[in-house]
């Protein structure tokens, strides 16, 4: 199944720059955990969680608003 990336045609193919520039805009996020255990006493956990993303997409727009001396009246 094809799918149409960046405004293309239905039968256009996506390339990889447009697959990973749609996968930083929007984000992915993914998370594993992995266990070792012996004779069912855990030794070793790890949780690992993974977000891959832009710093606009994750944080948001965070520009600080005008200060009042900046603004000027009208």
């Amino acid at each position: 199944m094809r799918t149409a990336v960046g405004g293309a045609g239905p039968g256009a193919r996506a390339s990889l720059c447009d697959l990973l520039d749609r996968l930083i805009d929007t984000g992915v996020v993914a998370r594993g955990s992995l266990v070792v255990s012996v004779a069912g006493i855990e030794l070793i956990y790890i949780e690992v969680s993974l977000l891959v993303a832009s710093i606009e997409t994750a944080f948001g727009d965070r520009r600080a608003p005008p200060c009042a001396a900046c603004v000027v009246a009208a």
